[in-house]
């Protein structure tokens, strides 16, 4: 037996109940997740790496590559809508306050969210995704 086995024994001894124990890494939001982050991790690494080149030698390759980051920039348009789209931009291309980034946005119902980690961001990006489904429920049933 393994843990998760060991858990799970324990669990139906203490409920009384059989019950199936699944894996997150299968989970489709699991994914998802994992996907965005890989996403923003790559396209921070790349402009990273043009603003290296450019502070070590001089060279600016931002005319060249400027095109492939307006299309993935049309692609989170596409994906996200116009204002989620621009909260992960911002988070990509700011420039971090000290070690960490640190950029705070405010949600709609007032509050502030301090976004310090991509696994942050996509939180934040979810949360506006439910927000703006909800509002769209809300305009439509008006």
């Amino acid at each position: 037996m393994n843990k998760a086995d060991d858990y799970k024994e324990l669990l139906e001894n203490i409920l009384k109940a059989s019950i199936v124990l699944y894996d997150m890494k299968d989970s489709p939001n699991f994914r998802r997740k994992k996907l965005f982050i890989e996403i923003v991790e790559q396209i921070m690494a790349l402009d990273n790496k043009t603003k290296d080149l450019y502070k070590t030698t001089g060279i600016n390759l931002l005319e060249w590559e400027n095109d492939y980051f307006k299309v993935i920039e049309n692609l989170l348009e596409l994906c996200f809508g116009p204002t989620i789209a621009e909260v992960i931009s911002i988070y990509i291309y700011a420039e971090p306050d000290e070690e960490e980034m640190k950029i705070a946005y405010n949600t709609p119902d007032g509050s502030e969210v301090k976004v310090e980690t991509i696994e942050d961001l996509y939180d934040y990006v979810m949360q506006l995704v439910d927000w703006e489904i909800q509002n769209e429920a809300d305009s439509a049933e008006s």
